[in-house]
């Protein structure tokens, strides 16, 4: 039985550092692994509004639905993203916050999370790591 990995990619633009990562990480998996890259690109940007059950006349958007059902589907994640102004990319956070809601069935919850980052700076995306480890800890991620 393959255990499935949910690889985001912290880049939007096709041929950036992180997405090349990514697709050289997904080789290194071992046998019985099957890690695939999540696409997040058409996200709507995240509003409460969609989650909130007083809120009647502004339903879940279908990509929210979606891509929560294939972060709960997945045994694990790798996040693999670059640093962005000392931070975690807005399409990241983005991504992180449709996940963690509704309260009561939040995606992220207790999957094992695998953490690449980069920069082009000194400090090699310390940065990024830090405020994305800050981030996933709220959900009792393992990192492995």
């Amino acid at each position: 039985m393959s255990k499935n990995v949910s690889v985001l990619v912290g880049s939007l633009r096709r041929g950036s550092y992180a997405r090349k990562i990514a697709h050289n990480a997904i080789g290194y998996f071992p046998e019985g692994y099957d890690p695939r890259i999540v696409d997040f690109r058409d996200l709507p940007l995240y509003d409460f509004d969609y989650d909130d059950p007083e809120v009647t006349d502004k339903p879940t958007p279908p990509e929210y639905t979606e891509f929560r059902e294939i972060i709960q589907a997945s045994d694990g994640v790798l996040f693999v993203t670059p640093e962005n102004n000392r931070t975690i990319p807005a399409c990241l956070k983005n991504a992180i916050d449709i996940g963690s809601k509704p309260n009561s069935d939040v995606a992220w919850k207790n999957l094992p999370a695998g953490i690449i980052s980069h920069s082009v700076g000194r400090m090699g995306g310390y940065s990024s790591q830090k405020n994305l480890r800050l981030a996933l800890s709220y959900f009792d991620m393992r990192e492995c």
